[in-house]
């Protein structure tokens, strides 16, 4: 994964900046701890891995709610090795009550292609619980390919998602950040852009919530931008593997998924390398 600035699809806050591929945003992300890069060298057999802990104003994914709008809990672990290959296992919880909103678990291949360009293969397995709110619950599976620029100011990068079961949905991010290192932290501004196609029950559209709930059987199909975000992510290292992170944002969303056009989002993450 890109080293500044790769947000991973429903490993990071979602899929799209904010998805759950946005709650782990740079902690999934981060380069290989100082160890395993000395002792293991290229060694494609060399493992190493990170574990995270974040808490988010809400979970969303392309600037659609993945949840009832809430706090949640976003713990994940991830294991990769410098061959390009990583497994990683995810879990978004929210209080009153106690729920795991979303359970996921990715298989991803990264090839570098050059020393700043890569590309990355994924599979994702989610499960969600029953009743779930999440436009795409009936469509459990998901694959990826992405592109990504890591240079040593700015990154940028380019995400495609295809959602698999149900009635599937397709949806595409672009993003771009700028890597600002001070004495003993680093600020990464960065804007995204998400599009898509996906359809739904007519009760899961914004328009329609309330009014149309118990219109189950009637679909639609939602098409066209999903999202805009500009978020500041600020990392502290606190030594032995440890960092913190705090990430402030704006989202812009006029997708009729979206429960509100415009809103702040914020987010408080703790990780430690392995």
């Amino acid at each position: 994964m890109r080293s500044h600035a790769r947000h991973e699809g429903p490993f990071c806050c979602g899929r799209g900046p904010w998805s759950f591929i946005a709650a782990l945003v740079l902690l999934t992300a981060a380069p290989a701890p100082a160890a395993a890069q000395v002792d293991g060298g290229d060694d494609p057999s060399s493992w190493f891995g990170s574990l995270s802990l974040r808490a988010m104003s809400r979970l969303s994914q392309y600037g659609i709610d993945a949840a009832p709008e809430r706090i949640t809990f976003v713990a994940g672990g991830r294991l990769a090795c410098e061959g390009g290959f990583s497994l990683g296992l995810s879990a978004a919880i929210q209080p009153d009550p106690w729920t795991a909103q979303r359970t996921s678990l990715m298989g991803e291949y990264e090839l570098a292609v050059s020393e700043a360009w890569n590309l990355a293969f994924s599979l994702v397995r989610t499960w969600y619980p029953a009743g779930s709110t999440n436009p795409s619950a009936s469509s459990p599976t998901s694959a990826t390919i992405a592109v990504a620029f890591d240079g040593d100011v700015w990154s940028f990068g380019a995400d495609l998602d295809r959602y698999f079961g149900g009635e599937g949905a397709t949806y595409a991010s672009v993003d771009a950040s700028l890597f600002i290192a001070g004495e003993g932290f680093s600020v990464l501004p960065i804007v995204s852009l998400s599009v898509g196609s996906q359809t739904v029950t007519a009760s899961s559209l914004k328009r329609d919530r309330g009014r149309n709930a118990g219109l189950v059987s009637t679909t639609a199909t939602v098409t066209g931008l999903s999202s805009i975000d500009g978020m500041v992510v600020l990392i502290v290292p606190l030594g032995n593997g440890w960092s913190v992170s705090a990430m402030p944002g704006l989202m812009y969303s006029p997708s009729d998924l979206a429960s509100s056009s415009t809103r702040f989002t914020w987010s408080l993450g703790l990780r430690r390398s392995l």
